[in-house]
């Protein structure tokens, strides 16, 4: 991830300044908003991620699902009250990209058109991230997909 980060932020302008903010993106929103500014959020992807891992705690191969309630019931319904406060905090969010007067563009990565993840936790985020990216698209201005290098405005 750390090389990656590197080769990102080596592509993009040394004017350009970049922040990390794993979680309240808003926070960041609020304090860089100004009409002269454009803010790049990248990515969504990662922040969704970020927010679910922070609420279920580390997935690995003793615990796949990401947490530790014990009952299959009890999981699921604990999966579903952790996406909705997610997709609760995603909107908040995107309140904050609504109301700012700096040009806002944000980068997501499509992950349902793929297999369905085989992990109870895999599936989840694979859903929300269908909610959260539906939710930023019915908000934005301007939508594109990007397929092999070539974008394809949608909105």
């Amino acid at each position: 991830m750390s090389l990656r980060i590197k080769k990102h932020r080596e592509r993009r302008p040394s004017t350009w300044e970049t922040v990390e903010e794993p979680l309240d993106v808003d926070a960041v929103l609020d304090r860089f908003s100004s009409p002269e500014n454009l803010i790049l959020i990248d990515c969504l992807t990662v922040l969704v991620s970020n927010h679910l891992l922070h609420y279920t705690g580390p997935v690995d191969e003793a615990n796949p699902s990401g947490v530790t309630t014990g009952n299959k019931i009890g999981e699921t319904l604990f999966q579903e009250q952790v996406s909705d406060r997610i997709l609760d905090r995603m909107h908040k969010i995107i309140g904050a990209f609504r109301k700012s007067p700096a040009d806002v563009v944000a980068v997501t990565n499509e992950v349902g058109m793929g297999v369905v993840p085989p992990t109870p936790m895999g599936r989840v985020y694979r859903d929300l991230m269908g909610r959260v990216n539906q939710a930023f698209a019915d908000t934005a201005d301007e939508f594109y997909v990007i397929f092999s290098g070539h974008p394809l405005r949608l909105k």
